[in-house]
């Protein structure tokens, strides 16, 4: 519903711009503050519309049971799991700041590359 109003004072916003701009065409003027007042109404509208949208939907077990989700909104972080999957997967923190190419040494991983093809080849 507040989409459909949102969206109402948006076309209506726009419309009356139009006109605005179609009838001062001779001597152009700023767009009146009642215009601008109704899309920013609009614009704020339809954000609160979309916030109250969201919302955890029941799903359906396997059984065939409504299972309604613990948090209405979003999902709480569970950050013991977050953790431990960065963890598994050998991340830690400041990974993405030390991989960035200001911060890699170019020599260090030159020497690591002709080490590692150094041993691929006594092999």
């Amino acid at each position: 519903m507040l989409y459909l109003l949102g969206g109402l004072l948006l076309l209506h916003g726009g419309y009356s711009a139009y006109e605005h701009n179609y009838v001062s065409a001779n001597a152009p003027r700023p767009l009146p503050n009642d215009i601008i007042l109704e899309v920013i109404i609009g614009v704020v509208v339809m954000v609160f519309g979309a916030m109250a949208s969201i919302r955890n939907q029941p799903q359906l077990s396997v059984t065939g049971e409504k299972v309604t989700p613990a948090a209405t909104y979003l999902q709480p972080i569970d950050q013991q799991s977050a953790f431990a999957e960065k963890k598994q997967l050998g991340v830690h923190d400041w990974q993405p700041l030390e991989s960035r190419p200001d911060f890699v040494d170019v020599l260090a991983k030159r020497r690591e590359y002709n080490a590692y093809v150094d041993a691929k080849s006594q092999k």
